[in-house]
């Protein structure tokens, strides 16, 4: 009798678990056949809008390069990015993907934005790109939005000669610095040149590791109300903490509170502050934090096949769903009806407007998009532009001047580097003798600017004061960095020089052959002085160019519509401005993406992509849940176990 009952207990017992594990298998079964059916279900919306769409002898040509028409348009277009750059085109593939078609405009004639090239009498010049870190990650970001492994690939810099070097910083005659990758080895390397400041170095590099990730802050920004923001940053919150900590806190605080003494040492941790564009104690430690320390890891990188790979890599997926990515297709304005965007109008097509089924994004930029796109009254009417624009009209930073300089002869028969060379010569009237001459980059900087908003700096003043100038100048090779160059362009090489100014220089913007006199001679001007950075570093070697062209912030007017190389400025008050939305208040199926929505540099655009997808399908839509899994397991899986971009052991 007691056996039975016994035997009767444990039966009862194993019913209620048999139960759990019969609920756990079905769950998982409707889970697996869900996720099943809708993969099955973006499969047969791509093939749908395949079959739908222009044949390839209408398209025809370089999927970069094709021309606007009315023929090429598909038919039903679910969504319309305004602008080719990185993050418009990222966000196009995830559209894709999930069966939605989709047209991307672009007014220049290629596709790309500020990853495109240009040629010219037989050189390959990059405009936006000169170098990334992050290879690992980043491949697997272009290889999930391409669907296939290996659809992208990148060259180290300083691989030819094993150093693995990709910055080197020069402050003055006789102090350099070299950067390699590795987060120990980068450490390593300063503390043998500052050993009595290796516990504030360890102190920074690990405050940095942790400010990089402080960046998703700005993710979490749209996802609440805009009225609770300013709250949430005065209360004692991690919002408020985050806030204080790294980004209203600056890159000099930051070193001040990590004991760094050494003018040099602080100088070199600074100095790739020119991919942001604030001086030190501008520049939130957030921003500065997250591009050093996402090149320490593993190095810096260039795409093989030069800049034009990135597009060339996520244009075809969107033309495979069905959709379309047109140049020469400026667009004149977007069209709001009855608080909705319903699609755009273009120039110079007799008024013709094209519509879109579920959304209109701007990835031009909030100035292009507010100031241009947008009639005036409606942006009134929705509160007028985001703050930030406004403070960037009053100021405005990295009004970038580009020197293209080009060598008859391969990289390799002229020796260039592949890494990049940050110049900061001392400012004029340093003791060239004093022990820290050339260390206050804010010094070096200010030669750059006038006195006041409408004075020329001194170099400016005369063609005789620019032949003298040493300018504080970032250097860069691509035809060094890219083994592919020389099949493109054989014989040839090139350099990119770039330095700061301020469209007001230039005169009135006009057409680009009319911007008059004032426009040629300081065009001139910089000319001079780009080529004495040159030979400042490479002797003898601006003599041997045999092509140089000089871009303005007036170019960046024509082809960005904007004259600052990175749209709205990096400060802290932008990066807490809650009036900047990806989704655009009080206009429903209106959105923004790139730059302007995250930070500035290549790898933050992919997430600016992910932010405008997130708005776009909405948090509740599975297809989002789905893609970002599949998004996080593929970039997991490339990270823990592919080892192809580690660098070598020094």
């Amino acid at each position: 009798m007691t056996s039975n009952a016994s035997r009767l207990g444990e039966l009862s017992r194993a019913i209620p678990v048999a139960k759990v594990a019969v609920v756990s298998a079905i769950s998982v079964g409707v889970v697996a056949l869900s996720v099943s059916l809708r993969r099955w279900l973006w499969r047969v919306r791509r093939s749908a809008a395949k079959r739908g769409a222009p044949t390839a002898s209408v398209v025809g040509g370089d999927p970069l390069r094709m021309g606007f028409s009315e023929k090429k348009l598909p038919p039903e277009i679910d969504h319309i990015i305004v602008g080719s750059g990185l993050s418009g085109l990222y966000l196009g593939c995830l559209l894709a993907r999930v069966g939605r078609r989709v047209l991307v405009l672009e007014q220049h004639y290629v596709a790309g934005g500020c990853t495109h090239t240009f040629k010219d009498k037989g050189f390959e010049f990059d405009t936006g790109v000169h170098y990334v870190g992050g290879a690992t990650p980043f491949t697997a970001f272009m290889d999930f939005a391409a669907g296939r492994q290996g659809a992208f690939k990148m060259q180290r810099q300083g691989e030819e000669d094993g150093s693995q070097v990709y910055n080197e910083v020069h402050f003055g005659p006789g102090n350099m610095h070299r950067f390699r990758p590795g987060n120990q080895t980068f450490v390593k390397d300063l503390v043998a040149k500052y050993p009595q400041e290796e516990c504030a170095i360890k102190h920074f590099m690990k405050s940095a590791a942790f400010a990089g990730p402080s960046m998703m802050i700005l993710m979490v920004k749209q996802f609440l109300p805009q009225w609770a923001w300013h709250p949430l940053l005065r209360l004692p919150t991690p919002l408020r903490w985050i806030a204080d900590r790294y980004i209203r806190r600056t890159l000099s605080v930051a070193m001040d509170d990590s004991g760094l003494q050494n003018a040099f040492l602080r100088a070199t941790l600074a100095a790739e502050f020119g991919d942001h564009g604030l001086v030190p104690d501008k520049a939130p430690f957030m921003i500065h934090a997250g591009i050093l320390t996402h090149y320490t890891e593993e190095g810096g990188f260039s795409a093989v096949g030069g800049s034009d790979a990135y597009a060339s890599t996520l244009v075809p997926p969107i033309l495979e769903a069905g959709g379309a990515v047109l140049v020469r297709a400026p667009v004149r304005r977007i069209v709001v009806q009855g608080g909705r965007a319903i699609g755009v109008e273009l120039e110079g097509k007799n008024g013709l407007i094209v519509r879109a089924r579920c959304s209109v994004i701007s990835s031009a930029g909030v100035e292009v998009t507010y100031r241009k796109l947008l009639d005036q009254e409606l942006v009134e009417k929705i509160g007028g532009p985001p703050q930030s624009l406004l403070a960037t009209e009053r100021r405005g930073i990295a009004h970038h001047i580009y020197g293209f300089v080009g060598f008859e002869g391969s990289a390799r028969e002229l020796k260039l580097p592949t890494y990049n060379i940050w110049s900061f010569p001392p400012a004029p009237g340093a003791s060239g003798t004093s022990s820290d001459s050339g260390s206050d980059l804010a010094a070096s900087w200010k030669q750059l600017y006038g006195a006041g908003p409408d004075e020329l700096p001194a170099f400016l003043a005369s063609d005789e004061a620019a032949r003298e100038a040493q300018l504080p100048a970032f250097i860069s090779f691509p035809s060094a960095k890219d083994a592919s160059y020389d099949t493109r362009c054989p014989g040839k090489s090139c350099a990119v020089v770039l330095t700061d100014s301020n469209a007001s220089y230039f005169g009135e913007p006009g057409p680009t052959s009319k911007r008059g006199e004032q426009y040629e001679t300081i065009k001139k001007r910089y000319r001079y002085a780009i080529l004495n950075a040159l030979d400042r570093h490479f002797p003898g070697l601006a003599s041997k160019a045999s092509y140089v062209d000089v871009g303005t912030p007036h170019s960046n007017l024509h082809y960005l519509g904007r004259a600052g190389s990175y749209g709205l400025d990096q400060d802290a008050s932008r990066f807490l401005d809650p009036s900047i939305r990806v989704a655009v208040p009080k206009v429903r199926g209106l959105f923004l993406t790139g730059q302007d929505v995250m930070i500035c540099g290549v790898f933050p655009q992919v997430l600016a992509a992910w932010l405008t997808f997130a708005k776009v399908m909405g948090v509740t839509s599975p297809d989002l849940w789905l893609s970002l899994a599949d998004f996080v397991l593929a970039v997991g899986r490339r990270c823990s176990f592919d080892k192809t971009y580690a660098p070598a052991n020094p």
